[in-house]
């Protein structure tokens, strides 16, 4: 495990933009924390966007990235969040991907 911080993703509820963290985000930032706020597919969009296609967007636009680049990531859900969260991590928490530097924590 690296010395460095993790960085934190936070994942807001239904109804809610990624914005809605930014007093959060600002508070943790200044602790030298890096941080990601995110906006859900299923927040303004089509009427027949899923659990799974909110899962998706946060794998692929976060997750993914982020351990590719070896980070420590702490996943935070609000609510709603919380359902597309967990399955987001899924295959990428450290358990599943030990051996790699970057994963869920």
């Amino acid at each position: 495990m690296s010395l460095s911080k993790p960085t934190i993703l936070l994942i807001p509820g239904a109804w809610h933009r990624g914005s809605t963290f930014e007093p959060v985000a600002a508070l943790l930032r200044t602790q030298g924390y890096p941080v990601e706020t995110l906006t859900l597919l299923s927040v303004g969009g089509p009427t027949s966007t899923t659990v799974a296609n909110d899962a998706a967007h946060i794998q692929k636009r976060y997750l993914d990235d982020l351990i590719s680049q070896r980070k420590e990531v702490v996943v935070v859900m609000h609510s709603y969040g919380g359902i597309p969260g967990t399955e987001s991590v899924k295959g990428r928490a450290r358990r599943d991907i030990a051996a790699q530097a970057g994963r869920v924590e």
